[in-house]
């Protein structure tokens, strides 16, 4: 088996959890988007449009997400994770060949919290996988980034 087999196989749980998650906030963020059309269209020349499409864009998380979710909600949250799967994966691979390990073995991973920790041994090396939130005032949501570190 190829590292990004094993890697698939040991992230398979942690990757159906991070799909059912990310589907679950989008769709509550489908729900309360129309919600928040539904109340503000009738007074949306009285508060004027910039003011309507902040609450709109505010309630679906930002202008990507309003179009991702009024889209193929499904479909597009199944790329989106599956592009931070692929990141990830890419991580990990990179940082065990910089600390020279072309092969692994099959492994379990441990993760916790509403991100994940995954710690591992491979090859006498340890490997870490931290997911940290991240954003800020100019970033259109709240996103998750992967630090990968091998001891």
């Amino acid at each position: 088996m190829t590292m990004q087999e094993i890697i698939t196989d040991a992230f398979a749980d942690l990757n159906a959890q991070m799909l059912s998650r990310q589907l679950a906030w989008a769709q509550a963020r489908l729900e309360d988007t129309k919600a928040v059309i539904a109340e503000l269209s009738p007074k949306r020349r009285q508060i004027g449009e910039w003011a309507y499409y902040e609450a709109v864009f505010a309630a679906a998380g930002g202008k990507t997400w309003k179009n991702m979710i009024f889209g193929d909600l499904v479909g597009n949250v199944t790329k989106n994770i599956n592009n931070t799967i692929a990141k990830r994966d890419a991580k990990i691979i990179d940082a065990l060949t910089k600390a020279g390990i072309t092969e692994i073995k099959p492994f379990i991973l441990l993760h916790m919290g509403d991100g994940y920790e995954g710690v591992f041994c491979i090859d006498r090396q340890l490997v870490t996988i931290t997911t940290i939130v991240a954003g800020g005032y100019n970033i259109q949501c709240l996103h998750q980034r992967t630090t990968v570190k091998v001891k």
